[in-house]
């Protein structure tokens, strides 16, 4: 029990589940923005790789699992009711993604506690590709726009739709998708753990997912009010980024479009990635 414990302490900060998230919002912030999205997204993949193969082969015992099913149940209702509160009152969008991101790692735990259900693993796999796609795309946005913008602050995004509507709709699908609005990669992922949680009889757990989800769509929709709604001096000026970002975001988005719509597929490749996580 102690080494699990002390297991968990060490991933739950690699993954930033609460309460050892305390690292991220300001690394995100001061790290640059490229560096924040692979933070974001790899570093959690790979991190909640690790825990899940420690705890379905190290810790697998019956009564092991049930001490860590208990435990993880009741980190995921934190971290997604923590993460998603907080992020409702910033104003730097750097920070209210690390938030963000903090609210889906408690979204992942919900598939890996379902552990009676088939479906379980597999929408771990199918979350963290949904999720690193969908958050690459919403940190590369934000990186192109930063180098113009030369700001973080959310006031920054007032009239992005006018100076370039190719990348405020980007940024539309990114925080839509990030928000589980379909057709986009992040509503199938968390249908998948919502179904793995009722399906192992932790329908309390999905149900307050869905609640944390709902709490999730106003900040994300709050950004693009600003994007689409508000106005600012010098907006009709043009915005200029790089071919790179141009070709990166559209990769991106593409990517969020085909995973949340062909989903079939890439459910069969989560499918026999979770198998090969255990052995």
């Amino acid at each position: 029990m102690a080494s699990l414990l002390l297991v968990l302490v060490g991933l739950s900060f690699k993954v930033s589940v609460v309460p050892f998230h305390f690292w991220a919002p300001d690394v995100y912030q001061g790290a640059p923005t490229p560096v924040a999205g692979f933070l974001s997204t790899a570093s959690k993949a790979a991190g909640f790789a690790v825990l899940v193969r420690l705890l379905f082969i190290v810790f697998s015992s019956p009564s092991m699992m049930n001490a860590w099913v208990v435990i993880l149940a009741a980190l995921s209702v934190a971290t997604m009711t923590l993460g998603n509160l907080i992020a409702l009152t910033q104003r730097n969008i750097k920070r209210m993604l690390a938030f963000s991101s903090i609210a889906h790692a408690g979204y992942i735990l919900i598939g890996v506690v379902s552990v009676n259900s088939d479906l379980g693993l597999t929408s771990v796999v199918y979350y963290l590709v949904a999720y690193l796609i969908t958050n690459l795309a919403a940190f590369a946005i934000v990186a192109a726009y930063g180098r113009v913008a030369g700001s973080d602050d959310m006031t920054a995004y007032y009239g992005l739709s006018r100076r370039s509507p190719g990348l405020a709709l980007a940024m539309l699908i990114a925080f839509l998708s990030l928000a589980g609005m379909p057709p986009f990669a992040g509503f199938i992922a968390k249908v998948f753990v919502f179904a793995a949680a009722v399906d192992a009889g932790l329908v309390w757990l999905a149900i307050v997912g869905v609640l944390n989800a709902i709490i999730g769509l106003y900040y994300y929709l709050t950004v693009m009010k600003y994007v689409f709604l508000y106005r600012s001096e010098g907006d009709e000026v043009p915005l200029q980024t790089s071919g790179g970002f141009r070709l990166a975001i559209g990769v991106l988005v593409a990517g969020i479009l085909i995973v949340g719509t062909l989903f079939s597929p890439w459910f069969n490749l989560a499918a026999t990635a979770a198998q090969a996580m255990l052995f």
